[in-house]
């Protein structure tokens, strides 16, 4: 298992958890908030964040996070 702390958590940079807070995450502390963000994001993105699919004429192609969610 990943170990969040180690090694999600220095990507988070302090843009994306405004941006996350506004739109709809709950405010917290600062240190306590980037761990629970990242679990929080990868939650709500799963199936979002990589992964070949079929597009309408069968070629594959790459999803990846919208700009908001990028470091």
């Amino acid at each position: 298992m990943i170990n969040l702390r180690e090694s999600l958590v220095p990507i988070i940079d302090p843009h994306i958890i405004d941006s996350c807070t506004r739109l709809g995450f709950p405010p917290r502390g600062r240190d306590e908030e980037t761990e629970i963000l990242v679990v929080e994001l990868r939650e709500r993105t799963v199936g979002l964040v990589t992964g070949p699919v079929r597009s309408s004429k069968h070629r594959r192609r790459r999803l990846s996070l919208s700009p908001i969610l990028r470091p």
